[in-house]
């Protein structure tokens, strides 16, 4: 009987780590973003994910939300969302070659699910890693010219299992999202 409670608790603790990195996979809204930043006006007009190692409709998906998220950023509150406004701006394209989130259990985890109240007061048993390559091109209206610029961004961090991915909260996942769409928010304005 002790056996079977043991391995619905190792169970329980195996399904909360896979629930975590469900989820947004970008912010929203940046609170420290000044639409005074974007003064070329770009907007992202269209997204390509190059990692094969998600199905099509993932990568869809990850475009989409690219899309959206940093458009409403740098759209929303400088242009309220005026699209024959903002469509005199310069459109740029994303391809996303490398998108990467992993999870990886630490070599404590199985201690921990032994023991949850070690990683409760630890929360240090799974690893997250981000990696992301993306190459930005637009070409401006007055010079003519065609940029193209590639950027990097890797990030690692631990967390305990308890950690869960609540999008309004503070929590590993919310710091991947922040710094992840600062990133590209960069890697876009860095070029005005």
């Amino acid at each position: 009987m002790n056996f079977k409670i043991y391995l619905l608790i190792l169970l329980f603790f195996n399904f909360c780590s896979r629930y975590t990195i469900k989820g947004p996979i970008f912010e929203n809204e940046i609170i420290d973003y000044n639409c005074n930043e974007n003064k070329k006006r770009f907007y992202i007009n269209e997204v390509y994910i190059n990692e094969m190692a998600y199905s099509e409709s993932l990568r869809e998906y990850i475009s989409d939300q690219l899309k959206t998220s940093i458009n409403n950023i740098l759209l929303r509150d400088c242009y309220k969302n005026n699209s024959s406004e903002y469509q005199n701006g310069i459109p740029i394209k994303i391809t996303v070659n490398k998108f990467e989130f992993i999870e990886r259990k630490r070599y404590l985890y199985y201690i921990y699910a032994i023991f949850p109240i070690i990683d409760f007061v630890l929360n240090n048993s799974m690893e997250y890693s981000y990696a992301v390559d993306l190459t930005i091109e637009y070409k401006t209206a007055k010079e003519k010219r065609e940029y193209v610029n590639t950027f990097n961004f890797c990030e690692k961090r631990v967390a305990g299992i308890f950690e869960l991915n609540k999008p309004k909260e503070e929590n590993v996942f919310r710091t991947f999202r922040v710094n992840v769409t600062k990133f590209i928010l960069r890697s876009i304005i860095g070029e005005s």
